[in-house]
C-alpha cells in the first residue's frame, strides 16, 4: 500500500506487489530521464519505445542477449522490428547520458 510520505509499503499479500516495486524503482528522476530520451529517439526513428529500448540493448557490446517476452502477437511483432533499427551514435549517446546515475 502506498502512503503519502513517499514510501511504498507492500505486504506479500499485495496483488500488485511486483508492479508497485517496479514503479517505485523505475519512476524516479533517472528513470523518467531514460523514458523521455527513449520517447525522443522513438520519434526520430519513427518507431516505438519498445523497439528503441531493444535496439539500444542490441547496440551495447556488453549485452550478449536481451531477454524479452510477449503475451500477444502484436507485442512479438513490435519486438522483432527492433533488430532492424540501427541507432546512430547521437541516439546512443543521448540514451547513455540519460541513463547515467550522476546526470
Amino acid at each position: 500500500m502506498n502512503n503519502f510520505d513517499g514510501e511504498v509499503k507492500l505486504t506479500s499479500r499485495s496483488r500488485l506487489n511486483l508492479y508497485n516495486l517496479f514503479l517505485h524503482d523505475a519512476l524516479n528522476p533517472r528513470g523518467l530521464r531514460i523514458l523521455k530520451a527513449i520517447d525522443q529517439v522513438a520519434k526520430t526513428y519513427n518507431s516505438t519505445p519498445t523497439q528503441v529500448s531493444l535496439a539500444w540493448l542490441i547496440a551495447n557490446p556488453t549485452i550478449t542477449a536481451p531477454i524479452v517476452s510477449a503475451t500477444k502477437v502484436e507485442q512479438l511483432n513490435d519486438i522483432i522490428k527492433a533488430v532492424n533499427i540501427n541507432l546512430d551514435q547521437d541516439a546512443i549517446d543521448l540514451l547513455n547520458q540519460a541513463s547515467c546515475s550522476n546526470s
